[in-house]
């Protein structure tokens, strides 16, 4: 598995609103307001080993936990699959 992190710094940044109208080669353009957005003002690569030891921890966490699950807990729809395939198996054979 491969990751990259990276590190986001948003503000708020006013951002001026304008509608144009043209008629034939003539375009007329006029300020009609303003929105606040949400804008990136600086993104980085996060370099810390430490972060990305964390997240390969925590990621294999969550695998051994899904393989325990699977391993130790069989779905009623697994138990009924089984049993019918084998069942079928023992037909087969007869």
């Amino acid at each position: 598995m491969f990751v990259t992190a990276e590190r986001e710094d948003s503000q708020l940044q006013k951002m001026k609103q304008s509608t144009s109208v043209g008629v034939g080669p003539a375009t007329l353009t006029m300020p009609s307001g303003s929105a606040q957005v949400l804008g990136v003002v600086r993104r980085e690569t996060v370099k810390d080993p430490g972060f990305y030891e964390r997240f390969f921890s925590l990621v294999q966490s969550y695998i051994d936990q899904e393989q325990d699950r699977a391993t130790h807990r069989r779905s009623p729809q697994d138990e009924r699959h089984a049993e019918a395939h084998s069942d079928t198996q023992g037909r087969a054979d007869r």
